[in-house]
């Protein structure tokens, strides 16, 4: 599989994805209805989004472990922390948007579903950015049949596509070359050593319409039942007691094995972007996003799709 080309054609555009390895808790702060710890959702759609500032934060972290957190590349990118020094940096985090996600099915553990006009807005991106000469799903995009649930699969499943809450009877979804190109395109967001992953999301893309996608956004989420416990293992009377018990909340996070895309840009001297830490197409970053780090939420793989090598203290380019 041929790997995303490894420059910007002088851009200074980072295009990255992140691909989750375990649920991803990044909360809102406002309580709805039924969860009281909702994930950040755009506003507009009610699809779930990681928020430019977790991104930003988890950024800076891992550079200053390389380069040390007083180094002037940290401050010049990130800008200098603290109240004194008000300057901004010079690198601008986009929020990450949901591309794929996880859904339990029937014929297979999961599939990966999205829609077309997730799919074309993210084209409108990338053009927007300037990214197109090195990642591009317009000609893909163009082959795409306009209406039906696609399959990236060879054969419908014998009783259709049955998924976590109903799903699609045999007759309202379509194998699609397009679709399996699309899929194949797609799988090279993730670095070139994960084949496996690779292989599902070319083998269980689903297509669905904009209805549907916004629908399995927000139900396919994963939503736990959590409590806090005191020294005798249980809640107490109350968490203002003394007792150090808690009581009964409900908390939401992103499935893994779903994927997001987000933009890094120059704000200013775009060649201070150069020196960005991560690799660029075969390589990538195993991290941690979000809340809840120590129950194990939020491992992610960040992979840099176009952008610039490792060149940090010997780092391999």
């Amino acid at each position: 599989m041929a790997a995303p080309a490894n420059t910007t054609g002088g851009t200074g555009i980072v295009l990255a994805s992140i691909y989750t390895l375990s649920p991803l808790h990044c909360g809102s702060g406002q309580p709805d209805d039924v969860v009281d710890l909702p994930i950040f959702r755009e506003r507009h759609t009610g699809y779930p989004v990681i928020p430019g500032t977790s991104i930003k934060g988890v950024a800076r972290d891992a550079l200053e472990k390389v380069d040390g957190k007083e180094s002037t590349l940290v401050k010049n990118l990130f800008g200098p922390e603290g109240e004194k020094e008000l300057e901004a940096g010079t690198v601008i985090f986009g929020e990450a948007r949901m591309l794929l996600i996880a859904v339990p099915a029937l014929h297979e553990p999961y599939v990966y579903i999205t829609s077309r006009e997730v799919l074309h807005n993210f084209q409108r991106d990338l053009r927007a950015l300037g990214v197109t000469a090195d990642f591009s799903l317009e000609s893909e995009l163009a082959a795409l049949e306009s209406e039906g649930v696609l399959i990236a699969a060879s054969t419908v499943p014998k009783g259709g596509l049955g998924l976590d809450d109903g799903g699609y009877a045999p007759a309202k979804v379509k194998t699609s070359a397009a679709a399996k190109t699309l899929a194949i395109k797609l799988a090279t967001l993730l670095p070139n050593t994960e084949t496996d992953t690779q292989k599902r999301i070319e083998q269980r893309l689903v297509i669905v319409d904009t209805r549907d996608f916004s629908h399995y956004a927000k139900t396919a989420t994963q939503v736990t039942a959590r409590i806090k416990l005191n020294d005798n293992k249980t809640t107490g009377s109350g968490e203002h007691d003394g007792s150090g018990g808690g009581n009964l909340w409900y908390e939401e996070a992103v499935p893994p094995e779903s994927l997001f895309v987000c933009f890094v840009r120059p704000r200013a001297d775009s060649s201070l972007i150069s020196k960005w830490p991560w690799g660029v197409s075969d390589t990538s970053w195993v991290t941690q996003i979000g809340g809840n780090e120590t129950v194990g939420q939020g491992l992610c793989l960040w992979t840099t799709v176009v952008g610039f090598p490792k060149s940090q203290n010997g780092a391999k380019s």
